[in-house]
């Protein structure tokens, strides 16, 4: 069984973002986190949800974050062991 966490992005990027997209290959505990340039966390979106197996879709309001470069980070607890994916981002003004 494949192991990999694999992580989209929903849009282009530079992106004005609906929501990120990753896929499960085990059921696992998940944390998704989010760092803006100067690596400070700007936002949890969930820590240590139980989420099964499968694709899933991550919806996220980013209004209360301005434009600029941010790096997503999703941790996958699975049996004891963590898996951690980053992505980086550049969120656009809303129109």
């Amino acid at each position: 069984m494949q192991k990999e966490l694999v992580v989209q992005i929903v849009y282009p990027n530079p992106v004005k973002p609906e929501g990120l997209g990753f896929d499960l290959p085990v059921d696992a505990y998940v944390t998704i986190e989010v760092f803006n340039e100067n690596g400070t966390r700007v936002k949890l979106l969930f820590e240590k949800k139980s989420m099964e197996a499968g694709k899933h879709m991550i919806k996220f309001n980013k209004l209360d974050l301005s434009a600029g470069d941010y790096t997503f980070r999703i941790t996958a607890t699975i049996g004891g062991e963590n898996y951690n994916v980053t992505k980086q981002l550049f969120l656009e003004e809303s129109i």
